[in-house]
């Protein structure tokens, strides 16, 4: 019978041959000019007690001879762990380099050689190496108090940490300070050996030390900063470019700038972001390294009130996010089962788009931005000054503000990229005017329009048959004028306190030839995929429209609000009316009914979605 050995992951975590030894192994290291360093703990190498590993970091153009002495799959009696200067060949930390580069590359050319030909950290790099591993890798599990005076989190670490710096301090910076984190993180930053905001960002997540360090510099960043954001499409995703810069302007966001990335310059933006991990994730597939970045703008960001805490933790705009999983949802329908990936990324805060914007086109550009933001939240602000309540979550084009004067008025503030939207709504309104139900503006301006306040104000769970004929007529009259009536939903109608409907938003209706019939009303019907007209986005597809938008508010078929407004179209409404009143709170339950019964489709579909995603995942 053969033995079978299980092979291991490849990793950083590779294995000395046993008939090589440690001795010979370092040995073989010098005979091939392997420029490396023990990062710690090599005071008794070549013996290593059991249970122990060596940590090693080796140049990145000798990792491949040092890996050829090494076996990365059979395990054996003696593991090492290889970093490599960027992380490449899955020599890294958690999928980022272990190091900043440039600590790094000071450990290396400073490296010295022991008594038994073992090359090790100078003691300078030795302290700085071990600061950044407590600081960055091990946090509060160090045993390292988080600053001087308090007691230590953790009584038992797997190494005394505190001595062992404190002896590297006073011999290498003659420093007799008590040893803390926030200490060891201050010297580090003075000698320019701490990581990019990016990498801090992504170690915090397990870190709950640099947690609170990152998240006390989030809580400082100015709203110019706040509103600034950075989207980043992969290559693999390069062909759907233009639909994620349609989405975005459609999401609420300005998009003031767009970059490519190719060749060398998509693989330093990669080395410098997200802290180099640029991995496939969950995915089956990678998404490549970053081709287009994006710039946005949103003027009024949604801010996060559990910052510091739950999934978002270090995001200060939570449209970012909200946007970033529908763009991934609406492409992720675009790819086929077999080859998922990640087609996109963002920046969560200001902090981490300014070192993004920085270094990708320049800090002058960084500051024209922070100008040019400055102006758009001043000219939102300005608009919205004597209106000092805010109504409800605002939209993606613009914002409702209530005044405290009466007769009391909505001021709607659009965002400067949003404004075709306000010439559109005031050019509708307008031209509908003259309907029961629509209101005229009382005022304009050069981003806003002013509309009466409606007191006591609901919205409709399921319509009567007089409000059933009141929608029909409103449409009706918007197809012979020559009206589409696009994005209008039961949703855009309230109820006064006389019961009277009331049209809310306007902002999608857009001339089309007029019509005698409702027969091809987008309100009903929806729009096709490839259409002239101007959407939001996302937009329910034309089959299912009727069904999402309107059949749980009339519990009638769409072929019902297309017949002449006759005898049979009267006598059907009234007999409906009747069921209205004889089964008075068995209708809204209905509706609910109706309403669960698509959520349960909807939530099966997703399950379904994400079983077949997990079976395509599984290995063999």
């Amino acid at each position: 019978m053969l033995a079978r050995t299980a092979l291991e992951p490849i990793s950083a975590r590779c294995w000395v041959p046993k008939e090589l030894g440690v001795a010979g192994f370092f040995r073989r290291l010098k005979d091939l000019n392997v420029n490396y360093a023990v990062l710690r703990w090599f005071e008794t190498l070549p013996e290593i007690e059991k249970g122990e590993d060596i940590d090693l970091l080796v140049r990145d153009s000798d990792l491949n001879a040092l890996l050829s002495v090494v076996g990365r799959r059979v395990k054996t009696s003696i593991p090492i762990d290889v970093y490599s200067e960027t992380g490449k060949i899955a020599t890294d930390w958690r999928g980022i380099p272990y190091f900043p580069r440039k600590l790094s590359q000071a450990i290396l050319d400073n490296s010295v050689e022991l008594q038994n030909g073992i090359r090790v950290p100078d003691p300078k790099r030795h302290f700085l190496s071990l600061a950044y591993h407590v600081v960055y890798h091990k946090g509060l599990a160090s045993g390292v108090r988080v600053r001087a005076g308090e007691h230590p989190a953790k009584d038992d670490p797997d190494h005394d940490y505190p001595a062992i710096l404190a002896n590297l301090s006073k011999e290498v910076f003659h420093d007799s300070s008590p040893i803390s984190l926030e200490h060891l993180e201050a010297t580090l930053r003075s000698e320019g050996m701490t990581p990019g905001f990016h990498t801090e960002e992504f170690l915090a997540r397990t870190n709950s030390f640099l947690a609170d360090s990152v998240i006390k510099r989030i809580r400082k960043i100015s709203p110019e900063m706040e509103a600034i954001s950075v989207f980043i499409v992969r290559e693999r995703a390069i062909g759907w470019v233009g639909d994620v810069r349609l989405f975005l302007s459609r999401q609420g966001f300005e998009v003031i700038s767009e970059k490519s990335f190719e060749g060398q310059a998509a693989q330093h933006i990669a080395t410098f972001s997200r802290g180099g991990n640029w991995g496939k994730g969950p995915y089956h597939l990678s998404g490549g390294l970053p081709a287009v970045a994006f710039i946005v703008l949103d003027v009024d960001p949604i801010s996060n009130p559990n910052l510091g805490s739950g999934e978002d933790k270090f995001s200060t705009n939570l449209r970012v996010q909200r946007v970033k999983k529908l763009l991934r949802l609406h492409l992720d329908r675009k790819q086929k089962a077999m080859f998922k990936f990640n087609p996109l990324h963002s920046t969560d805060n200001g902090l981490s788009a300014r070192e993004f914007i920085e270094e990708a086109w320049g800090p002058d550009h960084y500051t024209t931005l922070l100008l040019d933001a400055e102006v758009a939240m001043g000219e939102w602000k300005a608009s919205a000054l004597d209106f000092p309540d805010r109504l409800g979550d605002h939209s993606r084009r613009s914002g409702k503000y209530l005044s405290r004067l009466e007769p009391k008025r909505v001021r709607k503030v659009f965002r400067r990229q949003s404004l075709d939207y306000l010439k559109s709504e005031i050019k509708m309104r307008g031209a509908l005017a003259d309907l029961p139900g629509v209101d005229i503006p009382l005022a304009t301006g050069a981003n806003f329009l002013e509309i009466p306040f409606i007191p006591k104000a609901r919205n409709m769970e399921v319509l009567t048959p007089l409000q059933i004929l009141e929608v029909r007529d409103f449409l009706l009259h918007c197809a012979r004028r020559g009206i589409q009536p696009i994005d209008f939903t039961p949703k855009n109608i309230a109820l006064d306190s006389e019961g009277s409907s009331r049209y809310l938003d306007f902002e999608y209706f857009q001339r089309d030839k007029p019509r005698k019939s409702l027969l091809k009303s987008a309100a009903l019907f929806g729009l096709p995929n490839v259409s002239d007209f101007r959407r939001p986005s996302p937009y329910k597809k034309q089959a299912l429209h009727y069904t999402h938008h309107w059949l749980r508010h009339t519990l009638v078929p769409r072929w019902a609000m297309l017949l002449p407004c006759g005898p049979g179209f009267l006598g059907l409404l009234q007999r409906w009316g009747r069921v209205q009143v004889v089964f008075l709170d068995f209708v809204p339950l209905l509706s609910r009914v109706v309403q669960r019964l698509f959520d349960v489709r909807r939530i099966l579909i997703r399950k379904a979605s994400f079983l077949m995603w997990k079976v395509i995942r599984l290995r063999g």
